[in-house]
């Protein structure tokens, strides 16, 4: 008979003791893994959670300034409707080609910043724009201005024989914004028109007979870059004899767009030399010296300065900032200071300063005082200087001085007017309101822009994963306005607001493009479900107008007020993965 103690004697075998062990483990370990997952995915579910206010959005001002330039870039081919200048002349600040850079710069950064999801209305402007600078009532005061001047050259003896081709030599005040223009345009849209031979097209009817100059992008982008290396650097000359640092900029930002687009390196080491061959000369782009006497010219033959005060030479620092950005702002604040000030009831002041010629040891010359570009009627000349420095604190960040600018040129300036916010022309060149036309648009870039937004346009520029992301398209624009058009590539959605773009109510219909018909999105309007899309079928909620054909979302809503929709594809689940343990 066993004893008491036997019933509690157990033989310990070590082979079942280790086998339970090792199923004890294996469901730990189970259990963590299946934990993980959980707290993962449920990360990943919060991180889903798309707040449309943290996406860009344009406020209603710079809604109203999209839709001037727009209304401006559709108008017919010949009709300058409020952009004539009070120059009787193409040659001077307010020329059109001016206005129609700036217009196109204006809706690039609108593009880019705000609304990337949303492309068609931009591009077809833009495109619009650059056709009106190959007209000829555009170039056309280069036949006349190619002769050269007294002003420009002091030494000059005779008139040179005119030029009839605008981009051939020289010019850059206009060549160098034509190919701004277009590499921006080849840059977001890249559907190659401006790379087609012959796509900029200049006809001259001479009393001989047609003339006729056909370039395209590469063609021009070669021309201008090799204007560059034949003056060491130092740019390309505006006006005969005349190199602008002002004026290299534009086209050293479109041969970096050129750059990306086209797999070559004409900018970079081409800004390196523009920068050494100033410094060398000059204070520009040199930290070390005293930024207030920069150059705003050098003219050719004299091989002398023209420098016209800080405000002068600050507002060119804006489009340097995009590609020099350190210097600017090492510069920038001691020029402003010197530039700009304000009185107690907000209004700005600015300090002009009489231009002057001095050597390049900066000793004034004698009989040149004065400014060699002054015209008898200041307003003529329409130069918008204190406007490019509102544009400058823009790009650098300066937010304070920047909103006082602006919210006192709005007030002044700015008006309301069948959904446009724009600033008519004012003629008083001694006023803080004073406004003339480029100066206007400059004020329109400067509203759309952001801190660091030249820079990251074209240090940044848009790729195959942009190109190709999912796009909003077939807006019924005016009668709906898209507020917002934003994809986000991490959480693979689309983020959309339209509001009315006339008298609210009734409704419109839009589409979705490049959505992937492998993917499962879940569709929400202001908040709530709309609809699934999964394998290439919708289903829709009651009450919600969509279909998918054709491989193309179409929405259907109405504008009684702001809608905004959210597109987010369902996110990828946790990959499962094998463990062993032991053997």
């Amino acid at each position: 008979m066993a004893s008491f103690g036997d019933a509690f004697t157990m033989t310990i075998d070590s082979k079942a003791v280790i086998a339970h062990f090792k199923h004890s483990s294996r469901l730990l370990i189970s259990c963590l893994l299946f934990a993980l997952a959980l707290l993962v995915a449920s990360g990943v579910a919060r991180a889903d959670r798309i707040a449309p206010s943290d996406y860009p959005e344009l406020t209603d001002k710079q809604i109203g300034l999209v839709r001037h330039i727009v209304r401006l870039a559709n108008q017919i081919p010949g009709d300058w409707t409020d952009m004539g200048s009070y120059s009787q002349s193409q040659a001077e600040n307010e020329a059109y080609r001016f206005q129609l850079a700036e217009a196109t710069y204006a809706l690039g950064v609108a593009q880019y910043l705000k609304t990337p999801a949303y492309r068609e209305l931009y591009s077809d402007a833009m495109d619009r724009l650059i056709q009106k600078m190959l007209r000829r009532d555009v170039w056309g005061f280069w036949v006349e201005m190619s002769q050269s001047s007294l002003v420009s050259d002091p030494d000059l003896e005779g008139l040179y024989p005119p030029e009839y081709d605008p981009v051939g030599k020289k010019n850059i005040h206009y060549s160098g914004h034509l190919l701004m223009m277009a590499t921006l345009y080849e840059m977001l849209y890249r559907d190659g028109k401006y790379e087609e031979p012959g796509s900029f097209t200049f006809v001259y009817p001479h009393g001989m007979g047609t003339l006729r100059y056909e370039y395209d992008l590469g063609k021009l982008a070669r021309l201008i870059h090799a204007e560059f290396e034949q003056n060491h650097g130092l740019g390309s000359e505006c006006e005969v004899n005349n190199i602008y640092v002002g004026c290299a900029q534009y086209p050293l930002l479109g041969l970096l767009h050129y750059d990306h687009i086209n797999g070559t390196n004409l900018a970079r080491p081409m800004m390196k030399e523009h920068a050494k061959a100033w410094s060398e000369v000059s204070n520009l782009y040199v930290m070390e010296k005293d930024p207030l006497g920069i150059p705003v010219s050098t003219r050719v033959r004299q091989q002398d300065f023209v420098q016209m005060g800080a405000s002068a030479a600050l507002g060119s620092m804006g489009m340097i900032h995009a590609w020099n950005k350190e210097y600017v702002e090492a510069v920038y604040p001691v020029m402003r200071d010197k530039s700009v000030s304000f009185l107690a009831d907000g209004t700005p002041q600015q300090s002009y300063v009489a231009g002057s010629v001095v050597d390049r040891d900066g000793n004034p010359i004698q009989g040149q005082e004065g400014d060699p570009f002054q015209v008898s009627d200041p307003a003529e000349f329409g130069a918008p200087v204190f406007h490019s420095v509102v544009s400058t604190a823009v790009e650098v960040g300066d937010e304070k001085f920047a909103k006082a600018a602006l919210d006192y040129l709005d007030r002044e300036g700015g008006v309301w007017k069948n959904g446009e916010f724009y600033y008519p022309r004012n003629d008083d060149y001694m006023s803080p309101a004073y406004m003339p036309r480029w100066g206007a648009l400059m004020l329109a870039t400067a509203h759309l822009n952001e801190k660091d937004g030249l820079w990251r346009l074209y240090n940044k520029p848009w790729g195959k994963s942009e190109l190709s992301s999912p796009q909003l398209t077939n807006v019924e624009y005016p009668r709906a306005i898209v507020k917002q058009a934003y994809y986000d590539a991490e959480k693979d959605t689309l983020v959309l607001t339209l509001v009315a773009g006339e008298q609210p109510g009734g409704v419109t219909t839009f589409a979705v493009e490049r959505l992937d018909p492998s993917k499962t999105y879940t569709i929400l309007r202001n908040g709530k479900a709309l609809g699934r899309l999964q394998a290439g079928k919708l289903t829709v909620k009651d009450g919600g107008t969509a279909e998918w054909r054709e491989g193309v979302l179409r929405v259907t809503t109405d504008l009684s007020s702001a809608q905004t929709y959210v597109i987010s594809a369902k996110p990828t689940k946790v990959a499962r993965h094998k463990f062993s343990v032991g053997s």
